[in-house]
């Protein structure tokens, strides 16, 4: 049966805080993730608005060893939108718009439902305007994604999810939107509205969009998807005000900074921004409000948030307002987003709270050792741990399975699949959900009778297993 492959880190080791600084514990936290194969980036951290740790992990192209540099670029994806949103509230400090302004006032073409959505909403996600990125919509099918074919994807899809305000969806529909209002008002195009009224005046002078302009990107890393395949994805996607942004980490941190200085905003109009009771509540344990996730505002901290992920690309912008107090992830590689406990961790040690470790990855262990040493080899330490520490590692049986479907689904090369759910059968003999799995990588090498061996077992250990009936039907009447 076909798997969605998916990292799951659901063993922790508890990791409790004592006189260490936060510093040494950030540091000691990425240090494990990078040494075991699960982390590959850049890390901030700043205290009281002085930078106390700024740490390269890995290499900005894996495949030739080149470590990380300070001037490193990075595709920040949805860190974009604090942005977005920063430059609609500088319009609106200069009163030339207003958050209840509607979206039809700026595309009378829209649907009449479009005089019912405020710019409020699309800053807070509450439009009900659908995503225009959504998978259904087929945008990622285009061999590039431009800002005309993202507004024709919402103009013709424009077909509001609930009643404006009632709700929260995000969606980067809506922030697509923002930059077109803010080339509609200010008559010039959105990257040079930001060069001009924020990365300029930020000194941010590695910041900057990519809407087209760019077919490559000036000191950008490499970017990553499952694993260590490279990927040029985000390189394709020229829609912005959503994405599409460019960063140094160092560049990141001076935005954070500007927004305590008042160079940029008001102190009462960023006070809004941050205000926990003004936006509706998500099923996620934070509240989004003008362009920022607010995560915590129980001791009136103002813990605030952004992520970012676009192809290989993922990130994260944290700020305790209070404290002034940053952390700052940039990463290009996949890990960041598929094991949570990375920056759940990062984030409770910058509130000094507890946090917990993930257990090393059984896939990341293969996946590294097969990279450099090849797929026996790979497989032969993936053994050689389990016989010798497997309290170590997470061997779950659905990391096992999914790390065979890598190797038919993304590699293509079934040989290997069929070793490692064996391998894998010798610890779950017991799975019929193993058992299936090898049913089908049997059947992809042809091997018949192997296959219906295989699809019977699974059907002995669980009788309900409609793929493993259905597969039968199929390799006996063909046989």
């Amino acid at each position: 049966m076909k798997k969605i492959i998916l990292i799951l880190t659901n063993v922790f080791i508890l990791c409790t805080l004592n006189a260490q600084t936060k510093t040494e514990l950030i540091d000691r936290l990425f240090s494990y993730y990078n040494q075991n194969g699960m982390f590959n980036g850049i890390v901030l951290v700043a205290e009281n608005g002085v930078i106390t740790y700024n740490k390269a992990f890995g290499f900005s192209d894996y495949e030739n060893k080149t470590p990380f540099k300070t001037d490193d670029v990075f595709a920040i994806g949805s860190i974009t939108k604090p942005i977005t949103a920063t430059a609609i509230m500088i319009l609106k400090e200069r009163n030339l718009i207003s958050y209840d302004d509607k979206l039809s006032k700026y595309f009378p073409e829209l649907p009449e439902a479009a005089s019912n959505v405020s710019i409020k909403n699309l800053l807070t996600h509450s439009s009900g305007i659908p995503d225009y990125r959504s998978r259904k919509f087929g945008i990622f099918k285009l061999p590039v994604i431009t800002q005309d074919t993202a507004y024709k994807t919402i103009y013709n899809n424009f077909n509001l999810l609930f009643e404006p305000g009632t709700s929260y969806s995000y969606s980067n529909s809506n922030y697509m939107l923002l930059a077109l209002i803010i080339e509609k008002i200010t008559g010039i195009s959105y990257r040079n509205f930001l060069q001009q009224n924020i990365f300029d005046l930020c000194n941010m002078n590695s910041c900057f969009v990519n809407d087209g302009l760019y077919d490559s990107i000036p000191n950008r890393v490499n970017g990553y998807s499952y694993y260590w395949n490279k990927t040029d994805y985000d390189l394709k996607n020229k829609a912005y005000g959503d994405g599409s942004t460019y960063s140094t980490i160092t560049d990141l941190f001076l935005f954070d900074q500007a927004l305590y200085s008042n160079k940029l905003l008001s102190e009462e109009t960023l006070k809004e921004a941050y205000d926990f009771s003004k936006y509706l509540e998500t099923n996620r344990g934070y509240r989004y409000g003008l362009g920022w996730r607010i995560i915590d505002n129980e001791d009136g901290r103002n813990i605030v948030a952004h992520r970012g992920a676009l192809g290989g690309f993922k990130s994260l912008l944290w700020r305790d307002v209070k404290n002034k107090n940053t952390l700052i992830i940039l990463s290009n590689n996949w890990w960041l987003v598929e094991t949570p406990e990375i920056i759940s961790g990062a984030q409770n040690i910058m509130e000094n709270k507890e946090y917990v470790k993930a257990k090393i990855s059984v896939q990341a262990l293969f996946l590294d050792n097969w990279y450099i040493h090849g797929f026996d080899a790979a497989l032969q330490k993936v053994c050689d741990v389990y016989s010798n520490a497997p309290d170590q590692y997470n061997y779950s049986e659905d990391l096992l399975n999914n790390l065979g479907y890598y190797f038919i689904y993304s590699r293509n090369e079934p040989q290997y699949a069929k070793k490692i759910i064996e391998y894998a059968l010798e610890i779950y003999p017991e799975s019929d959900e193993l058992w299936d799995s090898l049913g089908e990588m049997n059947s992809i090498l042809n091997n018949k009778n192997d296959a219906i061996d295989c699809y019977e077992r699974s059907l002995k250990l669980n009788s309900d297993n409609e793929n493993a009936k259905q597969k039968l039907k199929e390799i006996k009447v063909n046989k």
